[in-house]
């Protein structure tokens, strides 16, 4: 926020997709709080790319319609029984 007023420039580099499990909300209210521009700059994420890279697709036509992505920091709070009527489950830091 002290960089802002000066017309320092700030870099807030993330790797993937900024939107996706990150705090992109708070980090864009930041910025327009402190009157400083920014550019957002869209990525792809690890839990597509991941699995195309290994030549794993996601979705297929005749084995899976549909793609879910759940975080994992809190596995408690999944529904399970829900989650057995999907296809293609992805779960990003998942320990």
């Amino acid at each position: 926020r002290a960089a802002a007023p000066v017309g320092a420039h700030v870099v807030r580099l993330k790797a993937g997709d900024p939107g996706l499990f990150g705090r992109l909300a708070p980090e864009l209210a930041a910025c327009r709080d402190a009157g400083a521009p920014y550019t957002l700059v869209p990525g792809v994420t690890s839990a597509l790319a991941g699995p195309l890279l290994a030549h794993i697709p996601l979705t297929a036509k005749d084995t899976s319609r549909h793609v879910a992505i759940f975080s994992g920091h809190d596995p408690a709070a999944l529904h399970y029984p829900a989650l057995v009527h999907l296809d293609t489950l992805v779960f990003l830091m998942a320990a």
